[in-house]
């Protein structure tokens, strides 16, 4: 970049997305008219990536929905198998 500028992901924000900027996190923002990912960069040449991961809700809410799936499973083949 020959100067200072905002890089625009067309993607709306939503908790789990991360920032980069030469391999260091750095602050996103979504505070603009589309609610999009918004990161500033410097001026100059630079490597920059976004990632989404979990969050440790969604991870605690996938694990109480395997969780709750599984036991599901078990309760129809029981009764499925129940030897009367």
């Amino acid at each position: 970049m020959n100067k200072d500028g905002v890089i625009r992901l067309n993607i709306i924000y939503f908790p789990g997305w991360r920032g980069f900027i030469d391999r260091e996190e750095t602050t996103i923002s979504y505070i603009n008219d589309k609610g999009v990912i918004e990161i500033n960069v410097p001026k100059g040449k630079h490597t920059v990536r976004f990632s989404f991961g979990e969050t440790s809700t969604r991870l605690i809410s996938d694990i109480i929905t395997l969780a709750s799936f599984i036991a599901l499973l078990i309760l129809i083949f029981k009764k499925k198998y129940e030897i009367s």
